[in-house]
């Protein structure tokens, strides 16, 4: 006697065994068991598309006014060679073709080609090491 059945299409939501945990000190972090892995960045599959769209894209090295040099995300080139960067929380600004940025009471060498990652910048890679699920 054979079986007849419908064949369904389902569509699951997106599993993840990621889990958010808290350090003493009340700093989040990212466990996955089955890696193991620990991590200070929120995984992909966790994001918001706001925050998808915040930690894409290029980001540089660019001029501060008390900070020095602080996490800027490159916006876009003009037609004359300059770039446009929007610093973390902070006024965008104009960086020449040449790089050298004059604000701040100073001349700083703004380096484009020196990509950063500003996810993990306030982590010491020790602290990763150190905890424990």
């Amino acid at each position: 006697m054979a079986f007849k059945y419908k064949k369904k299409t389902m569509i699951e939501p997106v599993k993840t065994t990621w889990v958010e945990s808290t350090t003493y000190e009340g700093k989040k972090y990212f466990f996955n068991p089955s890696g193991p892995a620990i991590q200070w960045a929120k995984p992909e599959e966790l994001k918001t598309k706001e925050e998808k769209e915040k930690s894409s894209g290029k980001w540089i090295w660019a001029p501060h006014k008390t900070d020095y040099w602080v996490p800027a995300k490159v916006v876009s080139e003009k037609s004359d060679g300059s770039t446009v960067v929007q610093p973390f929380g902070g006024t965008a600004m104009t960086i020449p073709k040449d790089g050298m940025f004059e604000g701040f009471g100073r001349k700083q060498k703004v380096d484009l080609s020196v990509e950063v990652n500003h996810i993990g910048l306030d982590y010491l890679e020790d602290d990763v090491i150190a905890l424990e699920p």
